[in-house]
C-alpha cells in the first residue's frame, strides 16, 4: 500500500530456488519468493506490504542478489528491518541488504 506517508525500501535477497515455484505469487498455494517476503513483511508491519522484484525467476531457479522494493507504512531502521526479515524467513532464503530508497525508485527499472 503506497501512501504519501509510506517509506520505500530497496532489498536484495538470495535464495535456493529448489523449494520455490519461482518469484511471483501464484495464487494456488505454492511457495514463492515473493510470497515468503510478503508474509515476513506482513508480520513486521502488521498488515499487507506488496513487493516488486527486479525480475521474475522460474521454478527451481536460484538467486544470489535479486533486488526488490516495497513501500512500508512507516519507517523502520534498515538494520533492524534486515534482522526482522531474516528472522521470519526459512533457511533457504535470506535478505542480504535493506536500505531506504527514493519514492521514484523501482526495482525493475532502477536497480
Amino acid at each position: 500500500m503506497k501512501t504519501d506517508l509510506s517509506v520505500r525500501y530497496l532489498g536484495v535477497t538470495a535464495y535456493d530456488g529448489a523449494g520455490f515455484a519461482g518469484w511471483q505469487k501464484q495464487g494456488r498455494g505454492e511457495r514463492t519468493v515473493q510470497g515468503d517476503l510478503e508474509n515476513a513483511l506482513k508480520k513486521i508491519f502488521k498488515g499487507p506490504v506488496p513487493t516488486f522484484g527486479a525480475s521474475r525467476t522460474d521454478v527451481g531457479v536460484h538467486a544470489e542478489g535479486q533486488a526488490f522494493h516495497f513501500d512500508a507504512p512507516f519507517e523502520k531502521n534498515p538494520d533492524s528491518l534486515l534482522r526482522a526479515l531474516n528472522a521470519n524467513l526459512q533457511k533457504d532464503m535470506a535478505v542480504k541488504h535493506v536500505k531506504l530508497a527514493g519514492k521514484g525508485f523501482h526495482a525493475c527499472y532502477s536497480a
